[in-house]
């Protein structure tokens, strides 16, 4: 039997050129409560919790600031990090668990009551994540003068609660295809347990597998957001430039990409050999890039919002490529794969996405600012720069990996810059949300 494909054609009637965002696809959320009317906003703070990317979105911008700064300066020997985790296992938890955490439960909490038909979440659970997210951050900070298991419980927290805020309407509204994201936050917790009590000693094993699990569960989350946004958003700028184009997702290879991802998870965790490792990342390295390529229409290179989306994606691909380079025969240092996956997919993804979301959410064009044009070229550079330091003929190791960071921090501080007053203000569209 011919594999089933999914394809993207142009409505009808078409499109007009002039769109408005809150009529857009990339609109993913209604974040209009059924029972307020139009001009209603919420004061000040309490605003701020009436949608979840707000305030997730501000801290995953910041914290990928902080927390970078404060790896760079311990990496170059100018200050230290005192406390059970050493530095470099710190710097990849935080990466995790403070940066792309946030941008995550960002998303899915206001990504959820569309897929399931609720209205949008309390304030108050949004601002509980929120808040244990925060708490969290802090206590991995102050580790040092702290009770292991107390550290570990409070960084749970975030994680849990945007479970149980999540699962209710997921289960009740029976989309299995939404299950996944609940189980993936359990795997999340459980992984990040298990490194707790790995770094603690009360458990054998090495953090650094548990660790890259956890990179691997953001890249098959991902893999899995990229699948339901990228098309279509795809098709929706190049109807807009009046190219018809069906972006092709054959069943087959969407499956295949997933369990590719989920293998390579499992074999870390199992503390398998490079070899094996490797050629499961080459076979998910060439399934990566043929999605890609299925995706890729040249038009996309006129809009910024949507060709960002695409590097991003793409990054999943040279991460398995250069993990498959290391584990079949060492020939790349396998942080390469690592930093490609982190630095290049979760990296520009997170600021292509938060960076759609706010503009479309607060009821903005969907345009793209010079500043945010600037930040996105920061985010690639700054991930071919780290990617590609070990080989750069000239200047020292260090000197690249500074340049990586720096051009990290302005992407996202440009993002704040950009986008804070939207996130902190009321909808300039006249509707609640």
């Amino acid at each position: 039997m011919c594999p089933r494909i999914e394809r993207y054609h142009p409505p009808s009637p078409p499109m007009p050129p002039d769109l408005r965002p809150h009529h857009d696809p990339s609109q993913l959320v209604s974040l209009t409560s059924r029972s307020a009317s139009a001009g209603e906003h919420p004061p000040g703070i309490q605003r701020f919790f009436t949608t979840g990317f707000r305030p997730m979105f501000v801290g995953c911008a910041a914290y990928g600031i902080l927390s970078v700064v404060a790896w760079i300066l311990v990496y170059a020997g100018t200050s230290s990090l005192t406390g059970s985790w050493p530095p470099s296992l710190w710097h990849a938890h935080e990466a995790l668990f403070g940066f792309a955490f946030a941008a995550v439960a960002g998303f899915l909490l206001t990504a959820v009551p569309k897929w399931t038909g609720i209205k949008t979440f309390p304030a108050s659970q949004i601002a509980a994540v929120a808040l244990l997210w925060l708490v969290g951050r802090v206590v991995m900070w102050l580790c040092a003068w702290l009770p292991w298991w107390l550290v570990m419980a409070i960084d749970l927290g975030a994680t849990l609660a945007l479970i149980a805020v999540l699962a209710p309407p997921i289960l009740a509204a029976r989309a299995l295809r939404n299950v996944i994201f609940p189980a993936l936050l359990v795997m999340l917790a459980v992984g990040n347990a298990t490194a707790h009590l790995q770094v603690a000693g009360s458990i054998e094993g090495g953090a650094g597998a548990w660790l890259r699990v956890g990179v691997g569960i953001i890249v098959l989350m991902i893999a899995l957001i990229s699948g339901r946004i990228v098309p279509p958003f795809t098709f929706n700028a190049l109807t807009k430039q009046g190219i018809r184009y069906a972006v092709r997702r054959p069943a087959v290879l969407e499956r295949s990409a997933t369990l590719c991802v989920v293998l390579w998870m499992a074999l870390h965790g199992w503390g398998a050999q490079p070899m094996a490792i490797g050629a499961v990342s080459g076979c998910a390295a060439l399934i990566f890039a043929l999605r890609s390529g299925l995706w890729f229409h040249q038009g996309i290179l006129r809009d910024p919002l949507v060709w960002v989306l695409h590097v991003g994606h793409g990054w999943i691909s040279v991460g398995f490529a250069l993990q498959a380079l290391w584990g079949l025969g060492s020939w790349v240092p396998e942080t390469s794969g690592l930093h490609a996956f982190t630095v290049g997919a979760m990296g520009t993804m997170i600021l292509g996405m938060i960076s759609r979301v706010s503009l479309g959410h607060t009821g903005r064009p969907l345009h793209t600012s010079l500043g945010t044009l600037a930040a996105f070229l920061c985010i690639v550079a700054a991930a071919l720069t780290r990617v590609l330091a070990p080989w750069i003929p000239f200047g020292d190791y260090l000197t690249w990996i500074v340049a990586s960071a720096t051009l990290w921090c302005v992407a996202f501080f440009l993002f704040l810059v950009v986008y804070l007053p939207a996130l902190a203000g009321p909808r300039v569209d006249g509707q609640p949300g």
